[in-house]
């Protein structure tokens, strides 16, 4: 059971780890949003999905852990939360835990924020390029000519040639 212990709190701590890196490269995106090229917001993208491939694969790593202890305990796996594994192990190993959880706990919600500021920021920023492109679209659907007057006007619709 010591060993299982280890390795959850070791998992719990690379998963602090992972939350923080994917915290700063957001920090990184926000700063730069409207600021920084489209190849550095690629980059920004490919390493925000390499790092929650890493969380997800450390979260099946945590649930196999807590599958196993389950085991051990004799209780069903989808009952054993964190809080009841730090209620039956010693304090000091149920501190450490515990300290994990409220760190993992206060960057997620700091991610979660970072994450919606972000995508608001994003979506604004599209608005003016969008509309441009609209803009852009219907003036070249009107084609423009000049008047007998020599006056700017747009040309009347053309129909358009059906094959026989």
């Amino acid at each position: 059971m010591e060993t299982l212990l280890t390795s959850l709190i070791q998992i719990l701590s690379y998963e602090v780890e992972l939350h923080e890196e994917l915290r700063v490269v957001l920090q990184e995106e926000s700063k730069g949003i409207g600021r920084i090229s489209a190849s550095e917001l690629l980059l920004l993208q490919s390493s925000k999905q390499h790092i929650s491939r890493k969380i997800a694969m450390t979260e099946v790593r945590r649930i196999e852990v807590v599958q196993e202890m389950a085991t051990k305990w004799k209780m069903d796996s989808k009952e054993l939360t964190l809080s009841k594994i730090i209620l039956q192990v010693p304090h000091e190993i149920g501190q450490s835990l515990q300290h994990c959880y409220e760190q993992l706990k206060d960057i997620i919600t700091e991610i979660q924020k970072l994450a919606i500021a972000n995508g608001s920021l994003s979506k604004a920023r599209l608005k003016p390029i969008e509309m441009s492109l609209r803009f852009i679209a219907d003036w070249q659907k009107e084609q423009k000519t000049y008047s007998i007057a020599g006056v700017l006007q747009n040309s009347p619709e053309k129909i358009s040639r059906v094959s026989v």
